[in-house]
């Protein structure tokens, strides 16, 4: 059992340590680039399409930094688990059905800002 548990607390490093390498850095650069994007194309910041954007983003954003912390507490309970060898229990589960389900509006989001950038509907 303790296997299984040191290979729950190696996969939620993990994720933590992707999020810190890849979604961070994506996450501070494209509303710079977009914005960049914007500005030589030569849409007006106010564009319905674009408010979208915004504010599809911003709902992005706060699901992220929401499962930032979900994932750091994860990690931290694999780990304490991993060691003890005890049962993840009540609140890892909690927290990962809490992960997951800000995992979907967020993903949700993203695809509808992608097509929305794509498509620039009136």
């Amino acid at each position: 059992m303790e296997a299984t548990y040191a290979a729950v607390a190696a996969s939620a490093h993990a994720t933590v340590v992707a999020d810190l390498w890849f979604t961070t850095p994506a996450a501070l650069i494209q509303p710079a680039t977009g914005l960049a994007l914007v500005h030589i194309m030569g849409y007006p910041l106010d564009a319905r399409w674009l408010v979208g954007v915004w504010i599809l983003y911003g709902i992005v954003s706060a699901c992220w930094i929401r499962v930032v912390f979900i994932q750091l507490r994860l990690r931290d309970i694999a780990r304490t688990h991993a060691l003890s060898g005890a049962p993840l229990g009540g609140e890892f589960e909690r927290l990962f059905r809490r992960w997951m389900l800000l995992g979907w509006p967020a993903f949700t989001a993203m695809l509808v800002i992608l097509w929305l950038m794509v498509s620039r509907p009136a």
